[in-house]
């Protein structure tokens, strides 16, 4: 392993750690919470135009719907969003009622 790599492992490892030294426990929350929306946001990104293209590619087998309905297809993005908040709203609410010496001391 060369030296660059061990310093990023060595930075990717004492990250978390920094980061939860002096936050408030609203803090570790909301770090929680913007992750798990980065990665909604990141998913939504990619499955909205394969939902799309899969609806074009499959429009001959639905009777009586449209491919493109806009009604059905927000519905599901905030479905998806609301669970997407609601999984992650529970960890965070665990990890802000942690003082950050007590968890590391569990983690040993």
């Amino acid at each position: 392993m060369t030296p660059a790599l061990r310093r990023l492992e060595a930075f990717m490892l004492t990250r978390p750690l920094r980061m939860a030294l002096g936050a408030s426990g609203a803090d570790i929350a909301a770090l929680i919470v913007r992750g798990a929306c980065s990665m909604t946001i990141a998913g939504l990104a990619i499955g909205i135009p394969v939902a799309l293209l899969a609806a074009h590619a499959l429009r001959n087998q639905l009777f009586g719907v449209s491919p493109f309905d806009v009604r059905m297809l927000s519905m599901s993005i905030a479905l998806v969003v609301a669970c997407a908040l609601l999984a992650s709203a529970i960890p965070a609410r665990r990890a802000a009622s942690l003082a950050p010496a007590d968890a590391l001391r569990q983690e040993r």
